[in-house]
């Protein structure tokens, strides 16, 4: 995508998916293009859909910092996180 024009008419990107890998790509592309790119996301779940059980990332739990106070939990969840 080198050649993508720095003035003049935005290219439209459409997005499928608004998962961890479509909300990724949807953010590297507005954040090397933001002039150029127009970017729509469509999917069936947007992160904001809480109450649907198809959509994973809300539900998934992902946890990227200890909870554990003691040291043999801070040291357990340090880690296996």
């Amino acid at each position: 995508m080198s050649d993508l024009p720095i003035t003049g008419k935005r290219r439209h990107v459409v997005i499928v998916g608004a998962g961890v890998i479509g909300l990724t790509i949807a953010h590297v592309l507005s954040t090397r293009y933001p002039d150029a790119l127009k970017i729509t996301i469509v999917a069936r779940d947007m992160p904001d859909d809480f109450t649907s059980q198809a959509f994973a990332s809300p539900w998934a739990g992902a946890n990227w910092s200890p909870f554990g106070y003691e040291e043999k939990s801070y040291n357990r969840e340090r880690v296996t996180l």
